[in-house]
């Protein structure tokens, strides 16, 4: 399915691991991803940016590293950004 209503991801403290997929950019219904607490590893995907209804992002405690994508400060909706304890650099 294309989850054109989906607007919060709830998926903290499950032990996911790889790659944040970036299809998650295409949910433009998403209003809060909470992905904190596993061991989610790579860069945060820059499609994140198209979504502009985002309103929350909780990514603390993975193993998140590189760059933060620019696309991010693009998100005028956006309230609250969690991204403590990854391994992250850059300005967002």
């Amino acid at each position: 399915g294309k989850l054109q209503n989906l607007e919060n991801i709830f998926m903290s403290n499950n032990n996911l691991s790889g790659l944040m997929p970036p299809e998650l950019g295409q949910i433009q219904s998403l209003l809060l991803l909470w992905i904190e607490g596993n061991f989610l590893s790579g860069q945060v995907p820059s499609e994140l940016g198209k979504l502009q209804n985002l309103e929350n992002i909780f990514m603390s405690n993975n193993n998140l590293s590189g760059l933060m994508p620019p696309e991010l400060g693009q998100i005028q909706s956006l309230r609250s950004l969690s991204l403590e304890d990854n391994f992250l650099s850059g300005p967002v």
